[in-house]
């Protein structure tokens, strides 16, 4: 009289890890995981990195800046390196390069201080993207000496 209908015949979804035609799909998620995981590790290395940069070059720019002033003062050329590497204790102090444009020149003229830094890269995935395995920032700023 009355007849049972399995789940399947229905066109219901069958059981959790298992295809309609019976096989297990545990081998699938983890190819598809491998495929993904690579992607998604440089993704995540790319901001690490792009994150590092980035603070790297806002320090540099607040060293510059704090350099600038120091020389608009009427501070030496040595005096202005000092307080530039001071002002950057958490970069490598051999990578940085300090340039110093018109210090103790005459009042009113604009000195300018520049920085250059090499920042190595944490990831060997990225080195192929800068030269030397490390990026080249820097930064200038320019004040009237007072």
């Amino acid at each position: 009289m009355f007849s049972r209908q399995t789940g399947r015949s229905r066109g219901w979804p069958a059981a959790v890890g298992i295809t309609a035609s019976g096989r297990r799909d545990s081998g699938q998620s983890l190819v598809e995981f491998a495929l993904v995981l690579p992607i998604l590790l440089a993704l995540i290395l790319g901001i690490v990195e792009f994150g590092r940069g980035f603070q790297a070059w806002l320090t540099l720019s607040n060293a510059s800046a704090v350099g600038a002033r120091t020389a608009a003062v009427g501070a030496s050329a040595a005096q202005i390196e000092v307080a530039v590497r001071d002002a950057v204790p958490t970069l490598d102090q051999a990578a940085l390069s300090v340039r110093v444009t018109n210090a103790g020149g005459p009042s009113g003229e604009a000195v300018t201080v520049t920085l250059d830094y090499a920042l190595p890269l944490l990831t060997p995935l990225f080195t192929p993207l800068a030269p030397g395995g490390a990026l080249s920032l820097s930064a200038q700023a320019v004040q009237r000496l007072e």
